[in-house]
């Protein structure tokens, strides 16, 4: 997938919004559509994450469900829209006011995470592709972040965790910190 694809997505999203909805919409990039979009690359999925408040999931998924996996206004590419609710990934509670608006047309904002919320979303499952979106990040915005911010955020502003999330967390967490710091040239 293409930021092109990720784009055009979005823009058929605002489109039909501002058109047949009266409520205004806040959709907030995660996952890899919000690393492509923000620093380039390639995005091996065809799904593009946006995060929505649990009042707000019931209301997008009937108005947008078109745009969703197996919907009729999935694009020719196949891209779609995946509704991300509050606990997954587990994210700090703080993420929305850290977020900045990338764009605002009419009813619709889109909103970027912050680099700190966008490295501690990839922490609970680490795979390869979270490590290279990790590395993707930091590589592009190391003066916006720092260890001790990273550890603040993880320590004090609770994640929706699962029982042993935070155990298993940590020692990625000193991983993250130690490529950040240079220490290490991978997370692998």
């Amino acid at each position: 997938m293409s930021r092109e694809s990720v784009e055009q997505l979005i823009d058929r999203i605002i489109e039909f919004w501002n058109k047949e909805q009266r409520s205004p919409l806040n959709l907030y990039l995660m996952g890899g559509a919000a690393v492509l979009m923000q620093f380039g690359g390639a995005l091996t999925t065809k799904d593009v994450d946006v995060s929505v408040t649990s009042t707000e999931r019931d209301q997008l998924e009937q108005a947008l469900g078109d745009f969703m996996c197996g919907g009729s206004k999935v694009s020719s590419n196949g891209v779609y829209l995946d509704l991300i609710g509050d606990s997954f990934p587990p994210m700090p509670w703080l993420f929305r006011e850290r977020s900045t608006l990338d764009r605002e047309v009419a009813l619709v904002k889109i909103w970027r995470l912050h680099p700190v919320d966008m490295v501690l979303s990839k922490i609970r499952r680490f795979s390869a592709k979270d490590r290279r979106d990790i590395e993707t990040v930091i590589e592009n915005c190391s003066e916006d972040m720092s260890a001790n911010e990273l550890r603040r955020v993880f320590s004090e502003e609770q994640f929706y965790f699962e029982p042993d999330l935070e155990e298993r967390s940590l020692p990625r967490l000193e991983r993250i910190i130690a490529f950040l710091n240079g220490s290490v040239d991978t997370l692998d």
